[in-house]
């Protein structure tokens, strides 16, 4: 398996997600970041379930992606990944919440996006699993590929 590409002689970053299950609610994986063939970071993802690549309700398909560095006021320093149309604005953010409302806010963390975290936990008390620390692995993969990455994403067998 080909880890890395290359861009003017450098080594790009790749990100890998392994989609583990597809519950309907949510999309669970794992995520490992290479720097060439060497493992930087692993951590855990959410997103929301496979529904066709609906807009604003649906995990975007496996697939490569570039994924470029951005800053808003609501998310701080997070990643756009590119190339997800007809959908606009996917991004990579801190979050716990998918398939079950944030109890702050009364709704899920993301709609479309990917999440990061340590571990999957039912923070709520819900019976759906969430992610913790994801502020902590956002900030780790920041530090790590501040200029963004490739993305691969395979999808739950």
């Amino acid at each position: 398996m080909r880890l890395f590409g290359h861009k003017k002689g450098i080594a790009v970053k790749k990100l890998i997600i392994k989609r583990l299950r597809d519950n309907g609610k949510q999309t669970q994986g794992r995520a490992m970041l290479f720097n060439g063939h060497e493992k930087q970071l692993e951590f855990v993802t959410l997103e929301p379930p496979w529904l066709n690549d609906a807009i604003g309700k649906s995990c975007i398909p496996a697939g490569i992606y570039n994924v470029k560095p951005r800053k808003s006021a609501k998310y701080g320093n997070h990643f756009i990944i590119e190339g997800t149309s007809p959908r606009e604005w996917v991004l990579f953010h801190a979050g716990n919440y998918i398939g079950s409302k944030n109890p702050k806010t009364g709704h899920p963390d993301s709609v479309g996006c990917i999440l990061v975290g340590s571990a999957f936990v039912d923070i709520n008390k819900d019976g759906i699993l969430d992610i913790s620390a994801s502020r902590i692995k956002m900030d780790a993969l920041l530090r790590l590929a501040p200029e963004g990455f490739q993305l691969e994403i395979i999808g739950v067998k």
